[in-house]
Formats: C-alpha cells, sequence, structure tokens
C-alpha cells in the first residue's frame, strides 16, 4: 500500500489539475477614435463586482488582444471599461547658462478627452462571455 501511495497520488492531482479553477475567456477587438485607429491606447476592464482589472493596447490597427495578470484573456462578468494615451513630453536641453539641474520632471499628458479614463463617465461597459464575438469600440470625441 505505501508503495501504491505516490502513483494514487500522482493520478488524484492528474484528474484534478493543479490549476486555479479560474477560466480566462479569449476578448478581443477593435477601438477607433472618431472612426480612426490608434496605436497605443490602452483599455482597462474593471470589473463592477470588483476583482482584478484586465488590460490591453492597440495595435496600428486600433486592434486589442485583453489580458488578465499572466493570463490571456478575462473572467466572464460585467466590465466598466476606461480608455487612455499617454504621452511623455520630451524633456527640454540643458542650457549651458543655467545653474541647477539641466531639466525639470517630465510631463506625462492623456491625449484622449479625460471622461474616457473614468469608470464613471466613459460611458463604455461590456459583458464577458464564453463564444462572444470581437469587441468594437467607437470613441466620439467631437
Amino acid at each position: 500500500m505505501i508503495r501504491l501511495f505516490p502513483t494514487l497520488l500522482l493520478f488524484v492531482v492528474a484528474i484534478t489539475g493543479c490549476g486555479s479553477g479560474i477560466k480566462y475567456l479569449p476578448v478581443t477587438g477593435t477601438l477607433t477614435i472618431d472612426g480612426v485607429p490608434m496605436e497605443g491606447v490602452t483599455l482597462s476592464f474593471v470589473p463592477i463586482s470588483g476583482g482584478t482589472t484586465a488590460s490591453a493596447t492597440t495595435n496600428a490597427q486600433g486592434e486589442f488582444s485583453v489580458t488578465t495578470s499572466n493570463h490571456n484573456g478575462c473572467i466572464s462578468g460585467e466590465y466598466n471599461i476606461i480608455v487612455f494615451k499617454l504621452e511623455q513630453s520630451q524633456l527640454p536641453a540643458a542650457s549651458q547658462t543655467s545653474v541647477g539641474p539641466p531639466h525639470g520632471p517630465p510631463v506625462i499628458k492623456n491625449l484622449l478627452p479625460p471622461k474616457f479614463a473614468k469608470t464613471e463617465t466613459s460611458g463604455l461597459h461590456t459583458t464577458i462571455e464564453p463564444d462572444m464575438k470581437p469587441l468594437v469600440l467607437n470613441i466620439k470625441t467631437k
């Protein structure tokens, strides 16, 4: 019986699996701003009932694929979506006549209207479910 225990333990692990049991559903889509795709836009999928936020970044065609932590996809449920595109300003060149540090801290600016960066005002919402079609999001700023 003692020799059988390791084999039995291996069998139980193989049957039950060693994962967390959480199922991540694939979520893809496209995002346009006033009908035009924009590269480098970050989308955050914030679960309404609490939990881990999922995110994605658009490519040049506005396409994105959502990930949660280190997992491809998203857990099923309802999500508010926030969208932003950050740009860091170029640091000014140091002046040869200036005294002190050569330049100030960089300035980070959101290139999209601020209302899209808040769950309360973005107006973007989706329900993640099995076998869903790719999301199509068109943000209108004008």
